[in-house]
């Protein structure tokens, strides 16, 4: 079972390594000012209880707003385990976006521990894929952009 998991992953790793220059030469060069615009956020995956912890089903869902500089804001709600622990979660962040449309951001959540999220940005800026990289944390998120 444990070489099945490992072979998937590979695949996918390869898959995700070979299609991606495919995604990129659809789409114009990327930068902070084509990302601008305000965004509805859905994250999905598991995050440990405290280090070294039980993983819990965690979904976020709320709006985030990025300007021209790569400045983002936005405020959550988040359901840890079936509960919702934050109602009104803010986080605040500084977007590093590649012109072949990867980058990264670390937000401020509020809380001791950053969150930091690499992502791929798509389809003119509307769309953005985003990965949690923390350790404990499992965390896809998707962003649509509703305005600019």
């Amino acid at each position: 079972m444990k070489t099945n998991h490992i072979m998937l992953t590979a695949l996918f790793i390869t898959s995700a390594a070979l299609l991606t220059p495919v995604l990129h030469a659809q789409q114009e060069a990327c930068s902070t000012e084509t990302a601008a615009g305000t965004y509805v956020v859905s994250c999905s995956g598991f995050t440990a209880a405290g280090p070294g912890g039980t993983l819990l089903p965690v979904h976020q869902l709320g709006l985030a707003t990025g300007d021209r500089d790569g400045n983002f804001t936005g405020s959550t709600t988040v359901n840890i385990g079936g509960l919702i622990l934050i109602p009104d979660a803010k986080v605040s962040g500084k977007a590093t976006i590649n012109p072949n449309c990867t980058g990264n951001i670390t937000y401020n959540k509020g809380t001791p521990a950053l969150l930091t999220v690499t992502f791929v940005v798509l389809r003119e800026a509307k769309e953005i894929h985003g990965l949690v990289t923390d350790t404990g944390s499992v965390i896809s998120c998707v962003l649509n952009r509703t305005s600019k």
